[in-house]
């Protein structure tokens, strides 16, 4: 299985919150509550990506928090592990790549890479230590995504390019794709969920909040009707639209509700078209 994750900075957060709860975090509380709120570019924000190293002390806080805690620490492992005891107790065994999509920040890059440096630590065998038997974790790589999180349009538009081309990549070798979707910004998530749709991904999951267990979701495949593809091919290529295929385009969002063609626009219709 592949998951696709999108990440947060609920580490940081989390850790913030529970900063009086573990003593190995005391001594940073003031930094977490700094760059909990930290905004890109920020003087927190590339304070924070000053140590992201894995000899530093605040990184090796961070993993010795989550390794206390993993579920109640990361959003993002609350669901990954979540999905891996749900595969347990229906007595599947696979093995499981993981990677990790970060925005495009220095507080999420943080986050992000410690996540990392756990996984392939639990990689090692210690899923059992979680009660978790059947699964193992073969790999897990970390990716920043240019402008994710800080554009919504350009970052989305990186963000879809780089999935419609690993999964493009990966259909052959993975019997299961998944976007694990628990964490991040919710338009960015939605974003990845209609990828998800378009370009094959099987299923998605996440916590649910109110239930706090991991829903599965079926994806359905989409599919372009033949007059919305007609129309995107017609954008990406720049030929004059109607007025009418404007106010179509701008129904479903691709155009703005002004009905003029930004580059964003003709890009993400090559993107759906997948010659972007």
């Amino acid at each position: 299985m592949l998951h696709i994750v999108t990440v947060g900075t609920s580490v940081v957060r989390n850790a913030f919150r529970d900063s009086d709860r573990y003593p190995v975090l005391a001594s940073y509380r003031g930094l977490f509550g700094r760059w909990s709120v930290a905004s890109p570019d920020s003087f927190e924000d590339v304070e924070a990506s000053k140590v992201v190293v894995p000899s530093h002390g605040v990184f090796r806080a961070l993993l010795g928090y989550i390794d206390s805690d993993p579920r109640r620490s990361s959003a993002e492992l609350n669901a990954l592990l979540g999905y891996f005891e749900l595969l347990d107790d229906d007595g599947v065994e696979a093995v499981h790549d993981v990677l990790l999509f970060s925005t495009d920040s220095g507080v999420c890059w943080l986050c992000t890479r410690v996540l990392e440096e756990y996984l392939r630590d639990l990689g090692k065998g210690r899923l059992r230590d979680l009660g978790i038997v059947l699964q193992r974790i073969e790999s897990v790589v970390s990716e920043r995504i240019p402008l994710f999180g800080r554009d919504f349009k350009k970052g989305s538009i990186n963000l879809l390019v780089r999935v419609r081309k690993i999964v493009a990549r990966a259909r052959e070798k993975y019997d299961i794709i998944l976007a694990n979707l628990t964490a991040g910004f919710k338009p960015e998530s939605s974003l990845l969920l209609l990828a998800s749709t378009l370009y094959g991904i099987d299923k998605a999951y996440y916590i649910h909040e109110t239930m706090r267990e991991v829903v599965e979701i079926p994806l359905i495949p989409l599919k372009l009707s033949d007059e919305i593809k007609v129309l995107l091919e017609k954008l990406a290529k720049g030929l004059e639209l109607s007025v009418r295929e404007r106010d179509i385009l701008a129904r479903i969002g691709i155009l703005p509700p002004s009905r003029k063609v930004a580059d964003w626009s003709r890009e993400l219709a090559r993107i759906l078209l997948g010659v972007g």
